[in-house]
């Protein structure tokens, strides 16, 4: 598939045969087979040589998602946090009591 241009090398990551994969795509580049015939070229280049493509990819939705998730998580942290200040100072009001 590499060969005919129907398939790109996914090369963000490492693995054992990405020399062979990087040579077989570059010729079918240079041969303009497949995808790498028309204008989709640009794009896959791109997003194989970026590391920020994904955030540019998010939609506004994912964001809210994950801004959501965010407070979500500091809100029970913080109510965790005030439940335990408030078992320890019974504690102590209560050893205090018994003086």
């Amino acid at each position: 598939m590499l060969t005919d241009g129907f398939a790109f090398a996914y090369l963000k990551y490492h693995f054992s045969k990405e020399e062979k994969y990087r040579q077989v795509q570059l010729t079918a580049t240079k041969n303009n087979n497949g995808i790498w015939g028309n204008n989709s070229r640009k794009k896959i280049v791109i997003q194989q040589g970026s590391k920020e493509i994904f955030w540019e990819t998010l939609s506004p939705k994912a964001y809210f998602v994950s801004a959501l998730i965010i407070i979500l998580i500091f809100l029970d942290f913080t109510t965790i946090l005030r439940n335990e200040l408030s078992r320890k100072r019974r504690i102590i009001n209560s050893k205090i009591g018994k003086v």
